[in-house]
């Protein structure tokens, strides 16, 4: 009888002392037969478990890191101007669209120039008849036949209309309007029949091959571009 009360206080004690841990948060049974922790991860299962941090591995490799700075700017092309005519006369014909791509050279308008074609007819009449005479005379002075003051007034005169040709030419070329380099053309702002004087604009034209950029960034930036 006496064993029997001992061994009833003893499960008694042991009551006790399981509710007291409990309520300290120390280990309990858990549902899966093992004993869990107050909820820290140092359990052996429950919500230890289930907050258990996963690791992830990445073979190791090379690769470039890259700074990135974002900055409003302005974009130029390469060449840019406004194209005019260097005389004053009227637009007899245009040979571009707007916006178009064209090559060094391109002749764009053509200015009137009936009086320059006619200037450029007499001009080649008088340095033919001039290479005429020169020869003439050349062939006079290898006979004997002629004086050499002569040939050398025929010499000059074949000079002085070579020279006069040349500048009929450069007029003419005056009242062509072409592309002084390849580039993109602008919008058309003449028509046939308009009178232009050189500070008449007619079109722009931009060497778009090679573009600039103007934009500004803080001075902190400076040193990772």
């Amino acid at each position: 009888m006496k064993n029997i009360i001992i061994l009833g206080i003893s499960l008694v004690a042991v009551g006790a002392a399981g509710v007291w841990y409990e309520s300290s948060g120390g280990m309990r049974p858990s549902a899966a037969g093992g004993l869990a922790g107050n909820g820290s991860g140092f359990g052996m299962g429950g919500r230890g478990a289930a907050a258990a941090i996963l690791v992830v591995t990445e073979p190791a490799r090379m690769d470039d890191l890259f700074d990135v700075v974002e900055a409003l700017g302005t974009a130029q092309a390469n060449e840019s101007l406004v194209l005019t005519a260097k005389v004053t006369d009227t637009v007899r014909r245009v040979n571009f669209e707007d916006g178009e791509y064209v090559e060094a050279g391109t002749v764009l308008i053509e200015l009137t120039n009936e009086e320059e074609e006619a200037l450029l007819a007499e001009a080649r009449a008088n340095l033919e008849d001039a290479e005429n005479q020169q020869r003439r005379l050349e062939n006079l002075s290898d006979q004997g036949l002629s004086a050499e003051s002569e040939l050398d007034i025929a010499r000059s005169r074949t000079a002085a209309s070579a020279a006069k040709l040349d500048t009929v030419l450069a007029r003419l070329r005056d009242r062509l309007i072409q592309a002084p380099f390849t580039g993109l053309l602008g919008f058309r702002d003449v028509s046939p029949g308009t009178l232009v004087t050189p500070a008449t604009a007619i079109t722009t034209l931009d060497d778009i091959s090679v573009i600039k950029l103007d934009f500004t960034v803080p001075e902190t930036l400076l040193r990772i571009m």
